[in-house]
């Protein structure tokens, strides 16, 4: 049983889909949980998008990502700038032009080998697939059998596919909710009955919890600050600015 939830973190940019129940879009920051339509968050923080703790054999995989605010005073969204995943002991973090392995930086796109890491049996591969241009850029990162993540990026906007098998990601939670129906479940195991928005703000990646995966931790971090939000004033004072002229 195969199931395909995508984040799409882009601005004025289409993304052809070509694979069953792929989400596109245009503008704005869009979450499509496992088998739903998408849903929207404009907040900068970290986002535990999954953390499926029983993957391969309990070695673990956990996948977040980095959203920015538009730097705009007048645009009330954000963009995905990066993703990092961790699988087992090893950290993938993942950029247009680079990508680093435990630290280590690595260009994938000058050699046509993919780069490999391994735990315990399980082989992993993280490859440039696509490249239509200098900014649009595709990569995969091979899990093993039907379980997959490619990383799209067209110049810094970011889009992530995630594609598991219930062997995988059957026990996952995170931002891409129950694998089975993409429900929303807190930290805690309960049903998350609130808004989408207070959804991402439950799993704001909290280092306590779920450690930190970027190589450099960037404001708002918990437990000192939430996900930020467009600011309110200062769309009020873009419309004030409007008025006077």
């Amino acid at each position: 049983m195969m199931k395909l939830a995508v984040l799409v973190f882009v601005l004025s940019f289409v993304v052809a889909a070509a694979k069953n129940d792929l989400a596109t879009s245009v503008g704005g920051s869009h979450i499509a949980r496992w088998t739903l339509p998408q849903d929207v968050f404009t907040g900068e923080c970290d986002l535990v998008l999954v953390n499926a703790k029983d993957f391969h054999n309990g070695a673990g995989l956990a996948l977040h990502v980095r959203t920015t605010l538009e730097p705009s005073s007048s645009s009330s969204s954000s963009y995905m700038e990066r993703a990092a995943v961790r699988v087992g002991e090893h950290v993938l973090e993942v950029l247009p032009d680079k990508v680093y392995l435990n630290g280590v930086q690595y260009d994938p796109s000058e050699s046509e080998q993919p780069l490999r890491f391994t735990n315990g049996n399980y082989h992993y591969h993280y490859k440039l697939i696509k490249e239509e241009t200098k900014d649009t850029r595709v990569f995969r990162l091979d899990l093993g059998g039907w379980s997959a993540i490619e990383f799209s990026f067209y110049k810094q906007f970011l889009t992530v596919s995630t594609t598991g098998t219930i062997h995988d990601f059957g026990n996952a939670v995170g931002m891409l909710g129950n694998y089975h129906d993409g429900s929303m479940w807190s930290r805690s195991g309960e049903p998350f009955t609130q808004s989408f928005e207070k959804y991402a703000f439950e799993w704001q990646v909290d280092p306590r919890e779920d450690g930190q995966l970027f190589r450099q931790a960037r404001a708002p971090q918990l437990p000192l600050e939430q996900c930020r939000m467009p600011s309110e004033p200062k769309l009020f004072q873009r419309n004030l600015r409007a008025l006077r002229n």
